[in-house]
C-alpha cells in the first residue's frame, strides 16, 4: 500500500491501517518494502520468509530479541526492517541455519507465549463454496475493468489541458492555413489539381498528427501498466480498448473542427452528402493514425524508436497513394504495396467523395478542359476500381487490425512481466549487498541435518 510514497505519507497510510485494525477490529495483511523505522513500528505482527521458509513469525517488538538469541543482534542506530531484509539475502547455507533455528524455536517453551504460532483450538473449515469460487476468479469482470480503465484514461486526458489546448490550436491553425492557401478553388482543369493536392495534404496532416499523438500516449504509462500486469489487476486487451474509448471523443472532435473551418473556405462540393462523407473519412483517418501510433508505441521498446519508425513506414505507402503516380504505372512491380498502403485508401475515399459530387467541371464548349465531369477525373487517376464504401470498409479493417496488434503486444508484455513466458536465472550466484556479505562472515550454531534434529535457540 505504500509503493511510490515518501516516508511521511507512507507512515500516514500505515497509521490508518493500524487504526482500522484497532478500532474496527479488522485483520489487515499486507506486504511492505523498505519501510522506515517509524512505519515498521506500526506493525503488530511480523512474518519473514526466505525462499519459502519462515525464519520468524511473531510480534514485531520481539523480533530483535529473537535474532539476537540466534547470533544476529540488530546493530545500534540501525533500521530493524533493513537489517532483517539483509538477513534474507544470506547464502543458502546460512539461511538453512536460520530455518532450523526457527524450527527449534517452535518446539521450545518460548514458543508457547507466541500467539502467532499457537495451534488452532477451534475447528477449521477448509472449504467454502462461495469463497472458493471468488478465489478462483481472476480480477473483476470485463465490464468493471472496461469502465474503470476508461474512466482513468479519460481523467488522464482531461488532466493534461496543455496537450488538448495545443492540439486544438494546431488543428484550427492548419485548417485556416489550408483554407487560405486553397481558398475558392475553381471548377476547371486547374481546380482539379488544386482539389487533389488539398485532399492529399488534409489526409496526411490529420493522419500524421493523430499518429504522433498515439505514439506519445503509451510510453509514459508503460511502467505502471507492466507493474499492474505483474499482479494481474486487469486484462491487457481491456486496457487497450479502454484507451481507445477514452480517446474517441477527441478523435471525433478534432476532425469536426478541422472540417468545419476548412471545407467551405476551400470551396469543396457544396452538398451535404459530400461534406459528411469527408467528415466521416477524416474521423476514420484520425482514429487510424492514433491506432497506428499506439500500435507502434506498444510494439517498440521506446518512444524514440516509435517516432523514428512511424514515418519510415508511412512514407513509402504515401508514394503509392495515387497523387504522385497513376495506378497503371505501378503494375505489376509495386501493386502489392497499393494493397498495404493506408494513405492510399484514405486518400481514395476523400477523392471519390469529392469528385463523385461534381457533375460538371468545365463548360461543354471549353475544348482546353480535359475533364468534363468528376467521374472523368476519377477515371484519369485510376480510382474507378473501388467504390467509396469499399474504401471505408478497408479503413475499418485496418483500424481493427491495428487495435488487435496493439492489444496482443500489451498482452504479451504482461505475460512476460508475470513470468509466464520468461524464467529467472542465476539466483544462486546473485551479488549480495555489502551488509549481507558482512553478515555471511558470521557463523550460526551448527545446523542440524534434518528439521527433526533442530536445536534450541542459542543465546548471545
Amino acid at each position: 500500500p505504500t509503493t511510490g510514497l515518501d516516508s511521511v505519507n507512507a507512515l500516514r497510510v500505515g497509521q490508518l491501517l493500524q487504526d482500522l485494525a484497532r478500532d474496527d477490529k479488522r485483520t489487515v495483511l499486507c506486504t511492505i518494502h523498505s519501510p522506515s523505522s517509524e512505519l515498521f513500528a506500526v506493525f503488530d505482527d511480523l512474518l519473514l520468509l526466505a525462499k519459502g521458509h519462515v525464519i520468524y513469525h511473531g510480534p514485531t517488538v520481539d523480533a530483535a530479541h529473537y535474532f539476537a538469541s540466534v547470533g544476529y543482534p540488530v546493530p545500534p542506530r540501525t533500521n530493524p526492517a533493513e537489517y532483517y531484509m539483509n538477513l534474507l539475502q544470506l547464502p543458502p547455507a546460512e539461511l538453512q541455519g536460520l530455518w532450523e533455528s526457527w524450527e527449534a524455536y517452535l518446539i521450545s517453551p518460548a514458543a508457547d507465549k507466541n500467539l502467532s504460532v499457537a495451534p488452532m483450538e477451534l475447528a477449521v473449515r477448509t472449504h467454502n463454496a462461495g469463497l472458493d469460487k471468488r478465489v478462483g476468479e481472476k480480477g473483476s469482470d470485463f465490464m468493471t475493468q472496461l469502465t474503470q480503465l476508461t474512466a482513468r484514461s479519460w481523467r488522464q486526458c482531461v488532466r493534461d489541458p496543455g496537450a488538448t489546448t495545443g492540439r486544438t490550436i494546431k488543428t484550427i491553425f492548419f485548417a485556416i492555413l489550408i483554407g487560405l492557401f486553397f481558398f475558392g478553388v475553381d471548377n476547371n482543369a486547374q481546380g482539379v489539381q488544386d482539389r487533389a493536392g488539398c485532399l492529399y495534404l488534409i489526409m496526411m496532416n490529420n493522419f500524421m498528427t493523430a499518429a504522433m499523438t498515439g505514439v506519445a500516449a503509451f510510453p509514459p504509462e508503460r511502467a505502471v501498466f507492466l507493474l499492474e500486469q505483474s499482479s494481474e489487476n486487469y486484462n491487457a486487451y481491456t486496457y487497450s480498448f479502454a484507451k481507445s474509448f477514452a480517446e474517441l471523443p477527441f478523435q471525433i472532435a478534432y476532425p469536426v473542427v478541422f472540417t468545419g473551418v476548412m471545407y467551405f473556405m476551400v470551396g469543396f462540393a457544396q452538398t451535404a452528402e459530400a461534406f459528411f462523407k469527408m467528415l466521416l473519412v477524416l474521423v476514420l483517418v484520425g482514429n487510424l493514425g492514433h491506432s497506428f501510433g499506439l500500435m507502434a508505441a506498444s510494439v517498440l521498446p521506446t518512444a524514440e524508436s516509435a517516432i523514428a519508425v512511424v514515418p519510415l513506414v508511412i512514407m513509402p505507402m504515401s508514394l503509392v497513394a495515387g497523387l504522385f503516380s497513376n495506378s497503371s504505372r505501378l503494375e505489376p512491380a509495386w501493386i502489392w504495396l497499393e494493397y498495404l498502403s493506408i494513405p492510399r485508401f484514405c486518400f481514395m475515399a476523400m477523392f471519390l467523395g469529392e469528385f463523385d459530387a461534381l457533375d460538371t467541371l468545365c463548360a461543354a464548349d471549353d475544348t482546353s478542359c480535359s475533364y468534363k465531369t468528376g467521374q472523368d477525373v476519377i477515371n484519369y487517376y485510376g480510382f474507378s476500381k473501388l467504390s467509396w464504401g469499399t474504401c471505408i470498409y478497408v479503413q475499418i479493417i485496418f483500424l481493427i487490425g491495428f487495435k488487435l496488434i496493439a492489444a496482443f503486444s500489451l498482452w504479451y508484455q504482461g505475460m512476460q512481466k508475470r513470468g509466464n513466458l520468461t524464467f529467472q536465472r542465476g539466483l544462486e550466484v546473485r551479488e549480495m549487498s555489502p551488509r549481507a556479505a558482512a553478515l555471511s562472515a558470521r557463523s550460526l550454531t551448527p545446523a542440524a541435518t534434518t528439521p527433526s534434529e533442530a536445536h534450541e535457540p542459542t543465546s548471545n
